[in-house]
């Protein structure tokens, strides 16, 4: 917790979530603001990875959920209670429901955009906004938290008729990594693709289908629950499409709805990562 009384991190078993990350030292993604530690392989916390495990993610919004309902059954002690001789603390069941963090799928979504036809993706692309005012003009905007599209922030999509390919740069201290790449098939055949981020894992399987000009990724994530060994299935849904520009430089921007389904109690999340032409 912070001084505030907002959520800062979640440990659960070997993993902790960080719901808004802080570091003293030089951080090469400052505006990536969750993170998920695997602390059996990273204790030093270095590696973000809850693109690769994205099933703990529901499980630590759940334990967040249980402590801010119980703040209604039990106030939080208010700030004027110092100044009150002798205190006397609320009553039971007279608390206000609280948000102790915020995040993008926190916020109800919109109506879908309309969806361009006949998509290509291909091409690189990035989730930093490109500014079209005057930094003498300029209102920064604080940055809201966000799980992202599970591919990351900057990547590189090539669309043929029957494959789609994505790839991405990830950035681990002291270490060179090559390009990690996802590959999905889209002629109605299963995909399968591996990471190795210090645990043994089994492929992720894909299936896509498209509804219209939306192209909808369906994975399931294999995992080994913690308590009984025993491995299970999770799903990550992941949606598409093109949508006209709205703004300065006028090109159509790449839409991805990401729904995390959770496991073991957890909680289903969704949320939209909007991308922009080329690398900014």
């Amino acid at each position: 917790m912070e001084r505030f009384g907002n959520v800062m991190a979640v440990k659960w078993h070997d993993w902790k979530l960080w719901y808004s990350f802080k570091t003293e030292l030089p951080d090469a993604d400052p505006n990536n603001l969750v993170r998920l530690f695997d602390l059996r392989v990273d204790p030093q916390e270095e590696i973000d990875v809850k693109d690769n495990y994205p099933w703990v993610i529901g499980i630590m919004d759940n334990i967040v959920k249980q402590y801010e309902n119980s703040l209604i059954t039990y106030p939080r002690v208010p700030a004027s209670a110092n100044a009150a001789e002798p205190y006397s603390p609320p009553a039971s069941g007279t608390g206000s429901p609280v948000a102790t963090y915020t995040r993008t799928d926190r916020t109800p979504l919109k109506k879908r955009s309309t969806a361009l036809k006949n998509p290509d993706f291909s091409g690189a692309w990035s989730t930093k906004v490109l500014s079209t005012v005057s930094v003498i003009n300029r209102v920064n905007e604080p940055t809201v938290p966000t799980l992202g599209s599970t591919w990351g922030e900057q990547i590189a999509i090539k669309h043929t008729q029957n494959q789609l390919d994505v790839e991405r740069v990830v950035f681990t201290p002291r270490e060179l990594q090559s390009t990690v790449r996802y590959r999905y098939s889209l002629d109605g055949l299963k995909s399968e693709n591996t990471f190795y981020v210090g645990r043994t894992m089994k492929p992720n399987i894909s299936t896509t289908t498209w509804e219209d000009n939306r192209l909808v990724i369906a994975t399931i994530v294999p995992f080994q629950d913690p308590k009984s060994k025993q491995w299970l299935d999770s799903k990550v849904t992941q949606t598409l499409w093109l949508q006209a520009a709205t703004n300065a430089p006028w090109e159509p921007t790449l839409v991805v709805e990401t729904t995390r389904e959770g496991v073991l109690g957890g909680i289903t999340t969704t949320n939209r990562t909007v991308y922009s032409k080329g690398y900014r």
